[in-house]
């Protein structure tokens, strides 16, 4: 890092004249240093102007940051809402029984009349059958 300062500082402070160079070199070498050392300087001046850019920037988003938490500027999901009061049923019929206990009573005994009907029927039937059976066999 600080081997091309150093080295630029000697050249630079060197006296060519002293040096044993050809009359004829002389001038190609001065132009040769000079272009290095323009070189040296805008790459330097760049490297400078991107250092100062970027400390620019990060001031600047610090700053945006730090106005950004003075405001309070709410970022965060908005609230819920309230929830509504109660709502009316839309059915008011007062809840009662499909059957009467009268109903339910007539209704088993209907069942119940019906299927003992029904079992005798079939009790008939198969005395019947029985009878059939044992006439044919004497």
């Amino acid at each position: 890092m600080y081997a091309t300062p150093l080295l630029m500082f000697s050249l630079l402070s060197a006296d060519l004249s002293k040096v044993d160079i050809p009359q004829g070199l002389r001038p190609k070498i001065q132009q040769e240093l000079m272009q290095r050392i323009e070189q040296y300087k805008l790459q330097e001046m760049n490297d400078c102007r991107s250092k100062w850019i970027a400390m620019a920037g990060h001031d600047v988003d610090s700053s945006i940051i730090a106005q950004f938490a003075l405001l309070q500027i709410p970022y965060n999901r908005p609230s819920r809402p309230l929830k509504p009061g109660e709502l009316p049923s839309k059915d008011t019929v007062a809840v009662r029984p499909l059957f009467s206990l009268a109903q339910i009573d007539s209704l088993l005994q209907d069942s119940i009349l019906i299927s003992l009907d029904s079992l005798l029927d079939q009790m008939e039937l198969r005395a019947g059958i029985q009878r059939d059976t044992s006439l044919q066999q004497k």
